[in-house]
């Protein structure tokens, strides 16, 4: 037990203790790594704790805390702090216990302030539930390390910037919202099914926010919604691996400000099944590189209204190219702008997946260049149509309104 006079660690130093280690008054450990151990036989009886007098200073430094639960009664500055939790009994984070567990309440994280990192690391699993902005706002980034399951439950969390890293598998049954920084969930982080599904889930009704970029990964499993799913990301959405929403409407915003930056991208990988439903994409630009299957509808918009260019030309900084075109399989497609659209040399090859495309803009809409062809094809412009080469329907009607 260490009181009264507080404390200084003039360089990294270390404490170690079978059974727990207790902070009763100011810690300054600013001049290296503090790497304290309260459970070093890893039973889970070792608990590190502070008392409301017991602040620690790590500021520009590492924090290193592994213990089987943690009591922190004070503020904890640091660069970065890791706590781990020593015997794999699992996590909880916010309104939740997990039994045997290391346990951070919500009151106790808004306690800590990191500006590089906050990691939460066990071999078990984790539990988070109501982490409000207040009680995360002083973590710059927090990332949760799990070798088992990783489930947001009950009610909605928000943090700074969040990376989720599971080997076992990630349900998302609450909201998730990064307000400052990126969201970045990843399943199946060791990309071995030996360890759990790496399945990613997101329940019915479930939304995903980030005030930057949505980054979602699960190599092995996969990512399944449930029920109707929302992705709203300032910065981009990137989709890593495969998605099945085949039981509701996916709505995925890669462009909430609608400043034109913020990319809808899908790697080979990152195929999505939305078959049976609708699929609703609004982004600056589109980079599609995996299979994308809705049987009833899929509506590409434009965010920023800068433009659509359709083939072998880019308006506003957005195309979908023959190739992405191909990748798509849908009963109609609708391209939607507030902008112009230019269409370029579209084979029969290149649209053939899609039954009936519809182009509608505000703008005018030119077909440029080189012909095009389609399954169907309804044109919708506010402003005007001009066709500067053939355009073909070789299985459907023809449709071309140019006062829409």
């Amino acid at each position: 037990m260490l009181r009264r006079q507080g404390i200084t660690f003039t360089a990294a130093g270390t404490l170690n203790a079978v059974n727990g280690v207790t902070i009763n008054d100011a810690v300054t450990a600013t001049a290296g790594t503090l790497t304290i151990d309260a459970d070093t036989d890893n039973d889970g009886t070792g608990t590190f704790t502070t008392i409301a007098t017991g602040t620690i200073n790590s500021a520009g430094q590492t924090l290193d805390i592994t213990a089987s639960d943690v009591v922190i009664g004070a503020t904890i500055a640091a660069a970065t702090l890791n706590i781990t939790d020593s015997d794999g009994g699992g996590i909880g984070l916010g309104d939740t216990t997990v039994v045997g567990g290391l346990n951070v309440s919500a009151a106790e994280l808004q306690r800590i302030t990191t500006t590089t990192l906050m990691e939460l690391i066990t071999a078990g699993n984790v539990t988070v539930d109501n982490i409000t902005a207040a009680n995360s706002n002083t973590v710059n980034t927090l990332t949760i390390d799990a070798v088992g399951a990783i489930t947001f439950a009950n009610n909605a969390s928000t943090f700074n910037a969040l990376t989720v890293e599971a080997d076992g598998a990630v349900t998302a049954n609450a909201n998730i919202t990064t307000d400052v920084g990126a969201l970045l969930i990843d399943a199946d982080d060791d990309n071995n099914a030996v360890t759990g599904t790496g399945l990613l889930t997101v329940a019915a009704n479930v939304t995903l926010t980030s005030a930057a970029g949505i980054t979602l990964d699960a190599t092995e499993g996969g990512i399944t919604f449930t029920g109707a799913g929302t992705l709203n990301a300032v910065n981009g959405v990137t989709i890593n691996d495969a998605v099945a929403a085949t039981a509701g409407t996916l709505t995925i915003d890669a462009d909430t400000d609608n400043d034109g930056t913020g990319t809808f991208t899908t790697i080979a990988t990152g195929t999505i099944n939305s078959t049976g439903q609708t699929l609703d994409i609004t982004a600056g630009d589109v980079v599609i590189g995996g299979a994308v299957t809705a049987a009833t509808l899929i509506n590409i918009t434009d965010s920023d209204g800068g433009g659509i260019g359709l083939g072998d030309t880019t308006v506003g900084g957005f195309q979908l190219s023959g190739t992405e075109l191909q990748l798509l399989t849908a009963t109609t497609l609708e391209l939607i702008t507030a902008g112009n659209v230019t269409v370029d040399s579209i084979s029969a090859t290149n649209s053939n997946t899609v039954n009936t495309l519809t182009i509608d803009a505000v703008g005018a809409i030119t077909f440029a260049s080189a012909a095009s062809t389609f399954n169907a094809l309804t044109v919708e412009s506010d402003a005007a149509v001009t066709a500067n080469v053939d355009i073909t329907t070789d299985v459907g009607a023809l449709l071309i309104d140019a006062d829409d």
